[in-house]
């Protein structure tokens, strides 16, 4: 608009100068018509009325008629006398109707009286009189401007006067296109904000219009500085020079247009801005004389150009949000892994809008990432070094605590802050030391609070209020879409363990079907091999492995024996033994619970050697402890060359058929030993009568030991018949126990136990003998052919120390340890003692023996004891050394 105003000044100022040179032009042509018109009075007063000056006044009259002005002689009551025109469509009437006519007859009658009155006066005052008027002639309506003056004659004896009229209507008419442009010319400086200023390169005078010193807050122009030097003072300092560096370039020619936009100040001290146009007024050769031009207040135009340029950039950074906003809604429609949307959206939000960093936090509802539900907003997603670091660290901020996020999430609305130095509520991060302004959001869908976002910017006062609009549209499509990509993973995670548990439920069917299968197969066995062949058999169908193998515990050796084997040189590993307590098999059986090892090569437990029998490198191993009626027998156990091969479902499957095979092979012990005892039943008659014909010759023996010996006293033989009772009743004793178990095998510790209390039955010094059994394994069995032996040697030990250690003794301690060889669990060592006087040195050397010592000796040259010695150590000490046989 002030452009506009100001191209119409231009042509006013352009106009006004055209017409300016037209009135000047009017004004030469009527100071040339006056000194004609004073000529020709002064002519007319020459003049007489005599015939002799007609001649003349016919050559004044032709003078007169060519001119272009009418000449009117009327006398004083306004009588046309005379008039002389050469332009007849000037005159209201004909030439020859107006003489003699007066003005009140031909024209209208306010001019008629006007005129007359001019008249008059010009005849009282003998001066010239003006009168300029308006009249309708038949060339139009007309504007004349007519002189009057005394015309020194008389007509007819009145007074005369002569006029003289010009046509001056294009003289108005221009006059009037001058005050209207004149006007117009005002009009736009004022509606335009427009003054008009004028320098006097000679001078340094300045013109400053009223319509400039209005602009400038003056009341007149010339209350505002007349020369240049001063004027200066009111330009801003910085613009000073940009300006007379203008003018100078513009007088030079070195630029052809004058034209700037500067600063000056206004009365009130206000800076106003002006567009200041010039141009030059150069003297003859062309040298510059005056810089005359406009200035054009444009405030308010800068104005709106600024607050233009403020909405241009708000609306490109509007433009720009706007467009990351649609980018991340693209993103987050694209991406249905809620995690990775969440650390694309950060990234992206900052690449996008210059950001400094930004973070995205989620409400730890259920506890899963704490251990705390619904108090901590944990961060998921961060940009940066800083926010890779911090999601290292599991970084969380506390709920409605005294950070931006946690306030945040707590009021479910967003928090600005412009200057985080003067933020009372805030986090104030180490990792981020750059920022100044942080903006947080919620993240909200469905009317749930979700998390929020954190948005900073290392610049002060980096968001505003219209920004929060911005962001949080696209917060609230993040928290949709985050809410969808955690249905979407969530349905998705259900449609997969759907279909897991559907496979799983599949497989299991089938394995069910197998292990009903198996449970079946090993019903209907009782032979043992078969029992062990067919497990292993079902557990390659069922797990599909290299390798199985069954190992059961030897209760007389307390060895693992690999009972069956599948795979790889099965008949090196068939029949291998472990110790109970070696290797993986032996850890499940001392455990007592099952064992999945996912890499065997790294478990100290594994025995190196069976992958040397076998030829196969294990890794995964699945073991299973045998448990019949809450006692362990064995181990089962599978193996494959890959890593981490088993889970815990291929463990209750291993485990399921272990019950089913432990109780197979319990039922096949219990058919083999029910065949055996239907065996040993059959002869247990044959066995009792043969026991009682080796006890009879044993009793036999003993007698006819006696015998040779003298007894010469009553005593003597007295004492003879309690030690015969003895050694009967220790023989019933080991009978009665043996038929208690039915002729099965016996526990050593018992036995000894029992046949020293029996011992020491019958002796009154029983109460005051202490009688000590210590056996490194109190379980371990002998054979019922091996027991009656060792109970004679224990009843003969036993009451050679009632004889001899305690006798006259108060008290006194009998101890025994049963000890087995480490590496021969068979060989077993029996250490007898007492705490009496010791063994007499004839029979340590073998002079002189009793008939008990004669009867030990003679029972270990036996097969069924192999060593005794004795020897004194605080006591006398008996050592009996024997191989057990085998119980069955």
């Amino acid at each position: 608009m002030n452009s506009e105003t100001g191209l119409k000044a231009a042509a006013l100022e352009r106009r006004l100068a055209e017409l300016t040179v037209l009135v000047a032009q009017q004004e030469q042509e009527l100071a040339a018509s006056n000194s004609r018109l004073a000529m020709l009075r002064a002519e007319l007063t020459a003049c007489h009325t005599s015939t002799a000056g007609i001649g003349e006044r016919e050559y004044l009259a032709t003078l007169l008629r060519v001119l272009p002005d009418l000449v009117f002689v009327l006398d004083e009551d306004g009588r046309y006398v005379q008039l002389f025109t050469s332009e007849d469509e000037l005159l209201c009437l004909p030439a020859a109707e107006l003489q003699g006519r007066t003005l009140h007859d031909v024209l209208p009658a306010a001019l008629a009286d006007q005129s007359l009155a001019l008249i008059r006066q010009t005849l009282v005052t003998g001066e010239p009189q003006l009168l300029t008027y308006q009249l309708r002639v038949p060339a139009g309506l007309r504007w004349f401007e007519g002189r009057t003056a005394v015309i020194p004659t008389t007509y007819d004896g009145k007074s005369l006067v002569i006029r003289v009229s010009r046509d001056i209507t294009a003289q108005k008419e221009a006059e009037a296109a001058l005050l209207e442009t004149k006007r117009r010319y005002d009009m736009a400086t004022s509606a335009g904000r427009v003054g008009i200023w004028e320098w006097s390169l000679d001078t340094e005078e300045l013109y400053i219009d009223s319509q400039l010193a209005e602009l400038l807050g003056y009341d007149e122009a010339g209350t505002l500085p007349q020369c240049v030097e001063e004027w200066r003072t009111l330009l801003y300092p910085e613009d000073l020079g940009k300006v007379l560096n203008l003018a100078q370039a513009y007088l030079s020619g070195k630029i052809s247009k004058f034209e700037i936009v500067c600063r000056v100040w206004h009365q009130s001290g206000e800076l106003r801005y002006f567009l200041v146009r010039g141009s030059m007024v150069c003297e003859r050769g062309g040298v510059p004389c005056h810089l005359m031009g406009t200035f054009i207040d444009i405030s308010a135009r800068m104005t709106i150009e600024r607050v233009n340029a403020e909405l241009l950039t708000t609306l490109k950074r509007r433009h720009t949000q706007l467009q990351a906003a649609a980018e991340v809604s693209r993103v987050v429609s694209s991406i249905l892994n809620p995690d990775q949307m969440a650390q694309r959206v950060v990234e992206l939000s900052r690449e996008r809008f210059e950001l400094y960093y930004a973070g995205l936090f989620l409400v730890d509802r259920t506890g899963v990432w704490t251990g705390e539900p619904a108090k901590w907003a944990v961060l998921r997603a961060g940009t940066g070094e800083a926010g890779q670091q911090m999601l290292k660290e599991k970084h969380k901020l506390e709920i409605g605590g005294t950070s931006m996020i946690g306030w945040c999430i707590a009021h479910r609305q967003a928090r600005i802050a412009l200057d985080v130095g003067q933020e009372a509520v805030r986090f104030e991060n180490p990792k981020l030391p750059h920022t100044h302004s942080e903006l947080a959001l919620p993240l909200i869908s469905r009317g749930d609070i979700i998390g929020a976002l954190s948005i900073q910017s290392s610049q002060e006062a980096a968001f505003s209020q219209e920004d929060i609009t911005v962001f949080q549209t696209m917060a609230d499509q993040l928290a949709n879409a985050l809410i969808n990509a955690q249905l979407y993973t969530q349905a998705q995670q259900e449609i997969a363990e759907r279909l897991q548990v559907e496979a799983q439920l599949r497989r299991r069917q089938e394995e069910l079907k197998l292990l009903n299968s198996a449970n079946r197969a090993l019903a209907s066995l009782l032979d043992l091999d078969q029992v062990l062949e067919t497990t292993l058999e079902r557990i390659g169908e069922l797990l599909e492995v290299e390798a199985s193998s069954v190992w059961l515990l030897d209760a007389e050796s307390e060895f693992l024996v690999c009972r069956h084997v599948t795979g790889l040189q099965r008949d090196l590993v068939r029949g291998w033994e472990l110790p109970a307590a070696e290797g993986i098999v032996g850890w499940v059986l001392q455990q007592g619970q099952s064992l999945i090892i996912a890499d065997a090569q790294a478990d100290e437990r594994h025995c190196k050697d069976v992958d040397l029998f076998s030829g196969l490198r294990a890794r995964s191993i699945l073991s299973v402890p045998l448990q019949v009626k809450a006692k362990d027998i064995g181990v089962l156990q599978v193996i494959s060359t890959a890593k981490n091969k088993f889970n815990a479902t291929h463990l209750s499957l291993m485990e399921s058929l272990a019950v089913t095979a432990a109780i197979a092979i319990d039922n096949a012990h219990l058919y083999e030993q029910t065949r055996q005892d239907a065996i040993t039943k059959a002869t247990l008659l044959s066995e009792a009568n043969h026991r009682v014909k080796n006890n009879l010759t044993a009793i036999m023996g003993i007698l006819a030991l006696e015998i040779q010996e003298t007894y010469p006293e009553t005593a003597d033989f007295h004492a003879l018949l309690r030690d015969l009772l003895g050694r009967i009743q220790g023989m019933a004793t080991v009978h009665n126990l043996l038929s208690e178990a039915e002729w099965a095998p016996l526990p050593m510790t018992r036995l000894v136990e029992e046949i020293a209390h029996a011992a020491l039955g019958g002796s009154p010094v029983r109460q005051r003998i202490v009688v000590q059994v210590f056996s490194e394994n109190p379980a371990r069995l002998i054979a019922p052919r091996q027991a009656t032996s060792l109970a004679i040697v224990i009843n003969e030990l036993v009451t050679n120390s009632i004889k001899h250690a305690f006798s006259g003794s108060s008290s006194g301690r009998i101890e025994v340890n049963i000890m087995f060889d480490e590496d021969d669990k068979r060989l077993t060592t029996l250490m007898f003692r007492d705490d009496g006087p010791g063994w007499p040195e004839k029979v340590l050397d073998g002079v002189r023996s009793g008939v008990g010592v004669r009867l030990m000796r003679l029972l270990v040259r036996g097969p069924l004891l192999d060593k005794l010695t004795f020897y004194n150590d605080e006591g006398a000490l008996a050592k009996l050394q024997f191989r057990l046989v085998p119980l069955n």
